[in-house]
């Protein structure tokens, strides 16, 4: 153990005891969140006795970050001033990830290039990207909020028009082909739910393609080098359908059985399958939180994981549909967060912080909700009450 699993520990204590003491509150994310819980650490309690302790704790350590920050900020008394905090301390943690990818390209060590310099192979790995893709995430979810600034900080007004377009920038730039599709699919519900905040986007493009030249005049490529790159991210299919591969190998396993598709394998069992590029045994995970969590917790845990997340995107989208000012900043940009982190989920494992924000979204709706009467009308036919929140 490192000082870092002592405080996701700790932390995931803190959120499991706050949210038995809540549960009389019939609050469903709360339910469902625990429930999933419950089921992972069956499945943990399992690959200790079938696996050892060690292999079962150094797997673990992987979800452990991801459960605390639901289970913690779900528990969360939200009010405005609360979640305008909570907010601002993100889009620092964004202007810091952006910080560091802008002196990696000008040619310090830091960043993902740092970590292959400490790790045998890990070129390969990040293929000349400056950043991993979670951070890569992070910068994406920071310019979805970023065009919401103008209703939360209006000191902020004028520079929000800079920092979203640095950001939009600083994602597409990072060459993560995933956090191109996803920011896609985060515009386009932009574009369905709020035409305010889609309208503003195209300066912000525009503004961007020269932050994106910017970068690369900082960084020192040549126009060669970089047009190439962007090329093999937007034409290479290797990378997808070796994931697509490991997914059919890992779910048609000839050891699946009834107990393993409802509960899934114990933590620490591995992910062995045939790789066909390789034309070998590999023990690797499968890159898609979906496909994993449905090794880990079998179909019961995957239905309460995406129930949580579905539930949640239902919910602020009709909020964002019937009136987006009762939310702050506006319920579309909490909608088109959401969705970014869906698609991400796909071909990766979403970090701690893109759970933060499903929690804090689950929080802010009952206390909007708490605030505006006991209820959230969404439409004309549908009015969600405070014991289904």
């Amino acid at each position: 153990m490192d000082p870092l699993d002592v405080v996701m520990i700790a932390l995931l204590c803190a959120g499991i005891s706050r949210t038995l003491l809540r549960l009389k509150e019939r609050n469903t994310p709360r339910l469902l969140a625990l429930g999933f819980t419950s089921l992972m650490i069956l499945s943990i309690a399992r690959g200790m006795l079938d696996h050892g302790v060690t292999s079962a704790a150094n797997e673990s350590r992987a979800y452990a970050g991801s459960l605390a920050a639901v289970l913690y900020f779900l528990t969360a008394e939200l009010d405005t001033t609360s979640i305008r905090r909570f907010l601002a301390a993100y889009l620092c943690y964004g202007g810091a990830l952006t910080v560091v990818a802008l002196l990696a390209y000008a040619g310090f060590d830091v960043g993902a290039i740092a970590w292959a310099h400490h790790a045998q192979g890990a070129e390969l790995g990040i293929d000349g990207r400056c950043l991993p893709s979670d951070a890569a995430l992070a910068i994406a979810i920071c310019f979805i909020l970023a065009l919401g600034t103008t209703g939360c900080w209006p000191r902020l007004r004028g520079t929000a028009k800079w920092l979203a377009p640095i950001f939009l920038g600083m994602a597409v730039f990072l060459r993560h082909r995933t956090i191109w599709v996803a920011l896609a699919f985060g515009i386009a519900t932009l574009a369905m739910l709020d035409k305010r905040s889609f309208r503003r986007l195209i300066p912000m493009l525009v503004l961007s393609v020269f932050a994106i030249a910017a970068i690369t005049a900082i960084s020192g490529e040549s126009r060669h080098d970089t047009t190439g790159q962007f090329t093999e991210s937007a034409e290479n299919e290797g990378t997808f359908m070796w994931r697509v591969n490991s997914w059919k190998a890992l779910l048609l396993d000839k050891d699946q059985t009834l107990s393993t598709v409802m509960f899934g394998k114990s933590v620490g069992s591995g992910y062995w399958r045939y790789d066909i590029g390789s034309g070998g045994y590999i023990d690797v995970a499968p890159h898609s939180e979906y496909v994993t969590y449905y090794l880990r917790v079998g179909i019961l845990g995957l239905m309460f994981f995406l129930w949580y997340l579905l539930r949640t995107v239902r919910i602020i989208w009709m909020a964002a549909r019937d009136n987006s000012d009762a939310f702050v900043p506006p319920a579309a940009i909490w909608a088109a967060m959401l969705v970014v982190i869906l698609i991400y989920n796909i071909t990766y494992f979403a970090p701690q912080d893109a759970y933060a924000i499903f929690a804090l979204t689950n929080a802010f709706i009952a206390s909007t909700a708490m605030a505006n009467g006991e209820h959230i009308s969404l439409d004309r036919s549908l009015t969600i009450s405070m014991e289904e929140i």
